[in-house]
């Protein structure tokens, strides 16, 4: 139950409601059918038609009476239009919410002075798009975003998040580092399409849109194992990655009488067309693997050295 007492302030009626729980609220008529309702830090714009423009002069009424201390506003879906300067000076603005799936026209400097490049913009679902290029609901920082959460798959780090725009795709981040093993990709948590047990998922394709909350695991392999017996010719291998281009640097000449190839985790070997070079260096174009981690094995059929690369 609410109790409401009405008042004249400069002019303009405004009504102050007390809830029986003792929280307040501010109303006050901000358009010809429109009421702007303020309850903490979040303003609700309700009702239909155009707000008012709230202009600073000696004459009119100047800036919004609902001052500068909100974070959330509620608008309607009634609402046609953003006044100037309604939510001018907003330094703590967070989240607007707009029911309306046609986006309303926004005054000069409705949001002015107010944070929206960071802000979260929520609006239905089937108008993002329209959002998306309508002049200032474009502006702000994320509109019906997803969480998508970055598992280290380490106990002592802290897994981070970022904010991502329905139907857009994830900034990749930088690698991360770690004491004694080696980076290989990000992998979605979602159940893998292979159904059987033991099967790697694959690299998280950072092309790919985002449509609801998510979590990639970081893939680690230890930096210090070997997976198979060393041969002497090639324990010492190097390999850089170009693109889709593998570069092996052998210790001597005679490394490159082993063979090379490449694996899929799950142990299928891809065909490859090594070209060995007079100073001993190998290149491996990649051009028709699949993205995805694999092994790379130089030696012959009975000893070598294996190392893990990335294929995106």
């Amino acid at each position: 139950m609410i109790a409401t007492v009405k008042y004249w302030a400069a002019g303009v009626a405004v009504a102050v409601a007390v809830s029986v729980s003792g929280a307040w609220a501010q109303e006050w008529s901000c358009g010809a059918s429109l009421t702007c309702t303020k309850a903490g830090d979040t303003l609700t714009v309700s009702g239909t038609g155009a707000m008012k423009d709230y202009v600073p002069s000696m004459t009119e009424l100047g800036d919004a009476p609902w001052g500068g201390g909100l974070r959330t506003v509620v608008i309607g879906e009634g609402v046609t239009y953003i006044g100037q300067s309604a939510f001018k000076g907003n330094s703590n603005l967070k989240e607007v919410t707009v029911s309306a799936a046609n986006p309303p026209n926004v005054g000069a400097m409705a949001f002015n002075m107010s944070p929206i490049g960071s802000a979260i913009l929520r609006v239905p679902q089937n108008s993002v798009n329209t959002y998306k290029t309508a002049d200032v609901w474009k502006d702000f920082g994320y509109i019906n975003p997803s969480t998508v959460t970055f598992n280290y798959a380490q106990n002592d780090v802290t897994p981070t998040t970022q904010l991502v725009s329905y139907g857009d795709t994830i900034n990749e981040p930088a690698d991360p580092v770690r004491a004694g093993f080696v980076f290989e990709y990000w992998y979605s948590d979602a159940p893998p399409s292979n159904p059987f047990i033991g099967v790697m998922p694959s690299a998280w394709d950072f092309s790919t849109v985002v449509q609801s909350d998510m979590t990639l695991i970081a893939k680690w392999t230890s930096s210090t194992s070997v997976l198979v017996k060393n041969s002497p010719n090639v324990a010492n291998i190097a390999v850089r990655q170009t693109g889709r281009v593998l570069k092996i640097s052998t210790p001597n000449r005679a490394a490159a009488r082993y063979g090379v190839e490449l694996y899929s985790v799950s142990g299928k070997r891809q065909k490859v067309s090594p070209v060995y070079h007079t100073d001993g260096l190998i290149t491996v174009a990649l051009p028709h693997v699949a993205a995805g981690s694999y092994i790379l094995r130089v030696g012959d059929g009975k000893s070598g050295t294996e190392r893990r690369v990335l294929v995106r």
